[in-house]
């Protein structure tokens, strides 16, 4: 097999792991390792190495997100043990952790940056449209309970994610509405305008229909964040932002029943959280801060490490918030549902500094396309903002992947532009 037809094939796979990875987490894993195997039987790692030196001279959040991941790694020799972090029940220890997991998905970003072809650039965000429309429609079909009861969909009626977690499916549903709505702003075509508008319409009622806060809560950022990306001098854009989330908050409220039911959750858990009872989904992930806080307290610069940090993390729940130890063991044992402070816990504020820092770099970088550069400029940015409320960066596979995929043809792209270098002379 000739070498440009295994890198035809690569390109198609990447363009199926961003299909499937809104589907399914063992999908992404055999897709995933469909590529890396391709991309080792096509050789040329002579090529290979030199363009990856290329980007990397070339692009400072690349080098950051690197160091970061070395920081990570070596976290395992300040930890206590190897045995008690937040990989434990799925694999042996904190290495066997780090190099089947981290590394192994890491591996997505320098196989894009050495494989993709740029005509496959834009593609790679309509795959990602087109699994969000699918993900829309069977959601639609659980809300009104005409879809058959069939074992790989997860939601219900009542909670209408088919495929994904409710937290981040819906703010992926939030890059879905405001990419599409983008779309509709640059197209020329009235047809064209008509379907982003109407699309733009219904996964919007989609995120207010479904169970999942974080989107709904992001949604409200994300506004703003268009108003000033696009119109960052005219203040009646920002007045007409405000207005439009009064009056879709106010719509969703009223005919909404899972949204108003969510509402009302919310308020209760503030004020439980108030009164200091953190036995629910907010004063669960509360309790997460005040814990890192503990802590980084005791631990400020390297952290815990990797290898430790789950048992920590419950024994000083237990020592100091008792009450809502037994909720907070059973709920958020998987991770601390919050990266940035799982992040202070295992790597300190060393980790946690150049972890910001690659998100700021990766946003801020010039990048060649303008509907690409807008983006991921919203990717990175509800991303960022998801963060807060889950592991999406370290334990949500999708999410993850999306972002690896993502930000390498962000590098890609911006390294063009930056070194002022043509695909021939680059890769």
């Amino acid at each position: 097999m000739k070498t440009i037809d295994i890198n035809n094939i690569i390109n198609y796979l990447i363009l199926l792991l961003v299909f499937v990875s809104l589907f399914s987490t063992a999908a992404i894993r055999i897709v995933l390792g469909f590529i890396i195997i391709l991309w080792i039987l096509e050789n040329n790692f002579k090529m290979k190495f030199l363009t990856l030196k290329t980007f990397f001279k070339n692009n400072l959040s690349l080098k950051l997100l690197v160091t970061f991941f070395i920081v990570k790694f070596l976290s395992i020799f300040w930890s206590k043990n190897i045995y008690g972090g937040y990989w434990s029940g799925y694999f042996k220890n904190a290495y066997d952790f780090f190099f089947r997991h981290d590394i192994f998905y890491l591996l997505i970003i320098p196989i894009i940056i050495t494989s993709i072809k740029k005509e496959n650039i834009n593609k790679v965000i309509d795959v990602f449209l087109l699994g969000m429309f699918i993900s829309e429609i069977f959601s639609y079909l659980l809300f009104f309970d005409i879809l058959p009861h069939w074992k790989f969909i997860k939601g219900n009626p009542d909670d209408p994610s088919p495929f994904l977690n409710h937290s981040l499916y819906s703010f992926l549903l939030v890059i879905f509405i405001f990419t599409l709505f983008e779309k509709l702003q640059q197209s020329q075509v009235l047809k064209e305008k008509v379907i982003f508008f109407i699309f733009s319409i219904t996964a919007t009622i989609n995120l207010f229909i479904n169970g999942g806060r974080t989107g709904q809560l992001i949604f409200i950022f994300t506004v703003f964040f268009y108003v000033f990306y696009k119109y960052p001098k005219k203040i009646k854009y920002l007045l007409n932002g405000v207005l439009t989330l009064i009056i879709i908050f106010t719509l969703a409220y009223k005919f909404s029943p899972i949204f108003n039911q969510r509402v009302n959750n919310a308020f209760y858990e503030v004020e439980e959280i108030l009164h200091k009872n953190y036995s629910t989904s907010w004063g669960g992930r509360y309790l997460s801060i005040l814990v890192a806080k503990d802590i980084f307290i005791k631990h400020p610069i390297l952290g815990i490490g990797i290898g430790e940090s789950r048992q920590e993390v419950l024994n000083d729940a237990q020592k100091h918030y008792n009450s809502a130890f037994n909720f907070y063991k059973k709920h958020l044992h998987s991770d601390m549902h919050n990266e940035y402070a799982q992040i202070l816990v295992e790597e300190g504020i060393i980790g946690f500094i150049i972890f910001i820092m690659f998100l700021f770099t990766a946003f801020k970088q010039k990048i060649n396309d303008n509907f690409y550069d807008y983006f991921i400029k919203l990717f990175i940015f509800v991303f960022s903002i998801a963060l807060f409320t889950g592991n999406f960066f370290s334990k949500m596979f999708t999410s993850f992947v999306l972002f690896y995929v993502f930000y390498a043809v962000s590098v890609k792209i911006s390294t063009y532009h930056e070194t002022n270098n043509t695909e021939k002379g680059i890769s």
